[in-house]
């Protein structure tokens, strides 16, 4: 009898062994949050006040976009999810204190 429960127990451990991952795959594809793509056209560049610590980023068109500067020393910083639904939207970013942009960059 001993033989014949952990016979019957072993396929059921597999089953719930091989089941266990894929849910959890399944529950981390779902809390996956997608944004759609940019769609119209993006400028970026760093501004002519503020020293040189500010960069901005401007989106016309429909979707989501977002400014990255990388500053230096390594110092990096983006902006929050911009929604744009027709028209301009701009935004700025600023480099940490005493950083100043290398580069402004559209992130879609």
């Amino acid at each position: 009898m001993t033989k014949i429960r952990n016979r019957a127990v072993r396929p059921l451990a597999v089953a719930v062994a091989l089941l266990v991952p894929t849910l959890g795959t399944v529950a981390t594809a779902s809390a996956t949050t997608v944004r759609p793509a940019f769609s119209g056209s993006c400028w970026s560049g760093i501004d002519s006040w503020g020293n040189g610590q500010w960069g901005w980023g401007s989106c016309t068109g429909y979707g989501t976009f977002q400014v990255r500067v990388n500053c230096t020393w390594a110092q990096n910083n983006t902006s929050n999810v911009i929604t744009v639904n027709g028209g301009n939207v701009r935004t700025d970013v600023e480099c940490p204190d005493g950083t100043k942009v290398n580069t402004a960059v559209i992130i879609s």
